[in-house]
């Protein structure tokens, strides 16, 4: 998280332990520091004033951090948590606790976010994952994810370091999210969620992964069926169970997958089975870039998945 201290905290000296642990914080990675230039005279003084042996590398932070104040300050830039005396103290406690992502299974759904991150290019989020400054935490499905969220919140005393994503469950493009009342009531704590666009994570799965899954041969014959379908359908396709043994089309969804060849819908009646995300922990995601997304699922998945990343950017 990017963070200013205000210059009234290096105009006294009864919260210099509280800096001190900013100021760690900040060499170590965990946070940025947002520095304006005219203030690093009156940082560099207060630095020696307090920690002579330290003063040197902590002002030399100061100097690099205060090169990119400006480019940071423009619009739309990530959020800057200003730390001032009075608050300083609630300021280090949330600043020292890892921020959350609440997801509904945190192997199956936190393996795809830690896949999109390596995918898209975000390897902070993958560090501050490793190092535990951003934690991927088992909500559990149902009404326990949405009590785990808000529950995670109130751990924070100011900010807001929170995050939910969890599946649409969506039959068909235009249905309406599930627990939408709930997700709101979230929204308004400052708890930030994400609701996939598309039925489940499971949907954005490109197809030169899913040929990756096992047994090859069957996973290839269905992959064929399955390329038939449009990116609306297979958005919203039951990618666990397909369309189940009766191999027809649910009523709900006979309007979206209407036209559908008889011999592809048999083709799919089994889906990939219950463990398809998995394939996002396989060796094969390594390959896959940000091409394959957009000529599978359309350049809206993608944009959808890098709103995800800048979300668990504005909470670590």
């Amino acid at each position: 998280m990017r963070v200013e201290l205000g210059t009234a905290l290096f105009a006294r000296d009864d919260q210099a332990r509280h800096v001190y642990v900013l100021i760690c914080h900040f060499a170590d990675g965990r946070h940025s520091w947002a520095v304006n230039p005219a203030a690093v005279p009156e940082i560099e003084s207060y630095l020696h004033r307090h920690w002579p042996r330290v003063a040197e590398t902590f002002r030399e932070l100061a100097e690099r951090s205060s090169v990119q104040y400006t480019a940071y300050s423009v619009p739309g830039g990530p959020p800057v948590a200003r730390i001032f005396p009075d608050d300083v103290e609630d300021h280090v406690a949330d600043l020292s606790l890892p921020a959350v992502v609440l997801v509904e299974n945190n192997a199956s759904d936190g393996g795809f976010l830690k896949a999109v991150a390596r995918i898209f290019g975000h390897e902070d989020l993958l560090v501050a994952i490793d190092r535990n400054w951003l934690i991927i935490e088992h909500g559990g499905g149902g009404g326990d994810t949405y009590r785990r969220a808000e529950e995670e919140h109130r751990r924070f005393r100011r900010l807001q370091r929170v995050a939910l994503v969890v599946d649409s469950d969506k039959l068909t493009p235009d249905a309406p999210v599930k627990s939408s009342r709930r997700i709101e009531q979230l929204r308004r704590l400052g708890v930030k969620v994400h609701v996939l666009e598309l039925r489940e994570a499971e949907n954005y799965i490109p197809n030169r992964l899913l040929q990756a899954k096992k047994p090859y041969r069957e996973a290839s014959q269905r992959l064929k069926f399955f390329k038939k379908l449009t990116k609306e359908q297979r958005g919203h396709f039951d990618m666990k169970l397909g369309f189940g043994k009766s191999g027809e089309v649910p009523e709900n969804q006979k309007s979206l997958f209407d036209g559908l060849p008889d011999k592809v819908v048999s083709g799919l009646k089994q889906g990939f089975g219950a463990d398809v995300i998995k394939l996002f922990q396989d060796v094969a995601a390594h390959r896959i870039t940000e091409a394959d997304f957009d000529r599978d699922l359309g350049s809206d998945a993608a944009t959808e998945l890098r709103s995800i990343l800048t979300l668990l950017r504005q909470i670590v």
